[in-house]
């Protein structure tokens, strides 16, 4: 596995904060599940067709993903199923991308637009969960839009811009900053 070491100390990170904030640790089925997601996430993190999010490394940028990820679905075996989702049922997948009944088009090397599912091209919500990769593409998309418009997360997590921020963004991007950035193990580090 490329990324082991990397995603070993990620999914570790995510289970001692869970054990910091719940007082409980991950299954081995859930570290197994979340290892299973980061390295799907690392692939797509690592690609050299995606861009990183701006002013953040390609690890940062695996980072925060994988932050979101975590308050987005917590890599429940049901929501990587999609037989649970949020936003009452609009949102799939580990990334929680609300694309409803329509479907999400990728434009160019750092937007997206939304469509009807029968759009061209377009990724219908079924297809985020089938193929993780798209699932992860389509969340890092809506980050890096987030972060180019907003500076933050906000649009990432209520659809629009929000001056000062907003609560739920800043907790999902400052558990990347805290505990992630600068501390990973030497020689983790994506190209």
């Amino acid at each position: 596995m490329k990324y082991l070491v990397l995603v070993a100390w990620l999914v570790a990170q995510l289970d001692a904060w869970m054990i910091e904030h719940n007082k409980m640790r991950m299954t081995q089925a859930h570290i197994e599940r979340t290892a299973n997601a980061i390295t799907d996430a690392a692939i797509v993190a690592a690609d050299p067709t995606e861009l990183p999010l701006p002013g953040h490394t390609r690890t940062q940028t695996l980072e925060i993903m994988a932050s979101v990820a975590w308050f987005e679905s917590f890599y429940a075996k049901d929501v990587g199923q999609g037989k649970r989702r949020g936003d009452q049922g609009d949102s799939w997948c580990w990334m929680q991308v609300r694309v409803g009944r329509g479907s999400i088009i990728m434009v160019g090397a750092d937007d997206y637009r939304f469509g009807m599912s029968e759009t061209p091209g377009g990724w219908t919500g079924k297809m985020l969960v089938d193929d993780p990769l798209k699932c992860w593409k389509a969340g890092k998309r809506m980050l890096y839009k987030s972060i180019k418009e907003c500076g933050d997360l906000s649009q990432y997590t209520t659809g629009r811009c929000q001056k000062g921020g907003n609560h739920e963004a800043f907790i999902r991007y400052n558990l990347a900053k805290d505990r992630f950035f600068n501390r990973e193990p030497a020689g983790s580090l994506l190209p």
